[in-house]
């Protein structure tokens, strides 16, 4: 396993294998992006590779320096920590951050009063489940059949569409199209939105709008158009 683990390159690390790391990893496994997992409990670890025979995974401290090094941090894309407290969730933002300051990192809030606090120690994006889960709730209940929509695109398994963000490099394919290009409609795509390098969004773009070098583009569609329109792929 741990041959395998040196073998990655753009990978993912999930700190933390409760409910939530839980989840995210099926996600990943649908995708097909490759993860490794840390966790400090060896029998649930072990229990679950039983089930799954490619699970790649580090029994130690997620903040633990050495133990990052292992997952392969210097070769990762991203990390996602969703270790037990807000308060080491911190510590292993702060001990990714300094190993790999490229790294891409999405943290979870326990406590909402701690969002900051986690950007603060480095994390790109954090989420706090509670407050998402309550507004989804309190959305269903105004607004069902929009509801109904987002868990069609949330779905990992609903494979027939989903929503991405393609980032536009200075030799892709789309760098110099128009968001009212036809191959778009052709592949029964929707434009949502562009965010440029500058970090301004423009929800739901103009026609004339070029797409430039460094922009992410929001798209919605069917999985296989989107393979398509971006054959590097997303992950």
């Amino acid at each position: 396993m741990r041959k395998e683990i040196e073998k990655l390159k753009n990978h993912y690390i999930i700190a933390g294998f409760g409910r939530t790391g839980q989840v995210i990893a099926q996600s990943f496994r649908v995708k097909k992006i490759p993860f490794v997992i840390i966790d400090s409990d060896p029998s649930f670890l072990k229990a679950q590779a039983e089930d799954d025979n490619n699970l790649l995974y580090l029994i130690g401290d997620a903040c633990d320096e050495d133990t990052l090094r292992k997952a392969g941090i210097l070769n990762a894309k991203g990390l996602i920590t969703v270790v037990s407290s807000d308060a080491n969730n911190a510590f292993c933002i702060m001990s990714a951050r300094e190993i790999n300051p490229q790294l891409h990192i999405v943290a979870r809030a326990v406590e909402l009063q701690n969002v900051k606090k986690l950007k603060s120690a480095g994390a790109n994006k954090v989420v706090a489940p509670y407050i998402l889960g309550g507004t989804r709730i309190a959305h269903s209940i105004f607004h069902p059949h929009a509801a109904d929509f987002i868990d069609i695109v949330e779905d990992a398994k609903a494979a027939h569409i989903e929503m991405v963000d393609l980032y536009i490099g200075s030799s892709h394919p789309l760098r110099g199209r128009r968001v009212d290009d036809p191959l778009f409609r052709t592949f029964n795509l929707i434009v949502l939105g562009v965010r440029n390098k500058s970090g301004e969004l423009q929800f739901n773009p103009q026609g004339v709008t070029v797409l430039e070098s460094e922009d992410h583009l929001i798209l919605m569609g069917p999985q296989e158009s989107l393979e398509k329109i971006n054959p590097i792929g997303f992950s």
